[in-house]
């Protein structure tokens, strides 16, 4: 049997974990074909939610807008566009719904956070922290918690922030910024590192794209509760390449070849972090994932899809078939 390893910062021994098909850790439930009209098509997908009622909401930084659906996929409208004024992007990322029905999004570009209604009105805009490259954020009571690194990419920076609705910091934390596999801080780790964040009712989940690692903070005080290191089968951490790159094609080579873990998923009942090999949002490659289940009991799952969102017990894949088709999967997770 293939095993894959996790070990708590706390303990000095290693769990082993045991390794699940997806086939066999989730059941499938539903699928929607997103609906493209000619004038809104989704170009490049970076980020999804879903809400209480099925609606989704999902962020294109190809078209710099966000897109709503009904939960057939039939597009509801058409939020923001490209632009640097009020309600307008340059890269949006990471959209959330809140328990509310508003929708919130970062642009990291213009350093906002962007809240709007269902209908599309504009109801703020929240600055975040000055000289932070915010990657990934999560709706917390009447603020935020963001995932984010110096804009730099060279000084030691905090990984995570809380912030309130008026970008104001209640803490920050995991000043870990810089820490790369090999020790170094070599430029070419700038293109494929980032931290992302998922929540529980009380606590902060990180992970980082190079590292094996996710950690766990209290979302009231910032205190870190957890580190733990998570590897799966076939896990390589990222290396350096031998020789100097020359051109885009060679640095996009290099960062597709790198083993790392990918986006953290979940809200307490499931968390996902899926291990891939320079997958991009619109791959349709089966790869490799940690998965914590409601148990908490972490478990590597193999042919695993690419989750776009973590929802109580249901996990939502994308697959791109082709150009003019986005296929969202809902997969419940067995009770066994």
């Amino acid at each position: 049997m293939l095993v894959a390893a996790c070990r708590d910062s706390a303990n000095s021994g290693a769990a082993v974990l045991s390794l699940r098909s997806f086939e066999d850790a989730f059941a499938f439930t539903d699928s929607m074909v997103l609906e493209q009209p000619y004038d809104y098509p989704i170009v490049n997908p970076v980020g999804f939610d879903v809400n209480a009622d099925g609606h989704m909401v999902l962020a294109d930084a190809g078209e710099a807008h966000l897109e709503l659906f009904d939960p057939t996929g039939r597009l509801v409208r058409v939020i923001g566009r490209r632009g640097e004024g009020p309600g307008e992007f340059k890269n949006p990322r990471a959209p959330t719904f809140d328990e509310h029905g508003r929708i919130h999004v970062v642009d990291p570009n213009l350093q906002r956070i962007y809240t709007f209604d269902q209908a599309g009105a504009l109801l703020r805009e929240t600055p975040t922290p000055e000289g932070l490259l915010v990657i990934d954020l999560e709706w917390v009571d009447d603020g935020y918690v963001l995932a984010s690194k110096s804009w730099d990419g060279t000084a030691k920076g905090p990984v995570l922030s809380l912030i309130d609705t008026l970008g104001a910091i209640r803490w920050q934390a995991l000043p870990i910024e810089g820490v790369y596999p090999d020790g170094t801080e070599s430029p070419r780790w700038r293109t494929i590192s980032g931290y992302h964040v998922a929540r529980t009712p009380t606590e902060a989940i990180v992970s980082s794209a190079l590292a094996d690692s996710v950690w766990t903070v209290d979302l009231r005080t910032g205190r870190v509760l957890s580190s733990r290191a998570i590897t799966v089968p076939g896990y390589e951490a990222p290396a350096l390449p031998e020789d100097e790159l020359r051109g885009m094609e060679e640095l996009t080579k290099w960062a597709s070849a790198q083993m790392r873990a990918a986006t953290i998923e979940g809200d307490g009942e499931l968390l996902v972090v899926p291990f891939n090999r320079g997958r991009y949002w619109t791959d349709n490659e089966r790869g490799l994932a940690a998965v914590r289940a409601p148990n908490s009991e972490w478990l590597a799952i193999a042919g695993m899809p690419v989750v776009f969102r973590s929802r109580g017990r249901r996990v939502f894949t994308l697959q791109r078939p082709d150009l003019e088709r986005i296929v969202i999967g809902v997969f419940e997770w067995r009770e066994n």
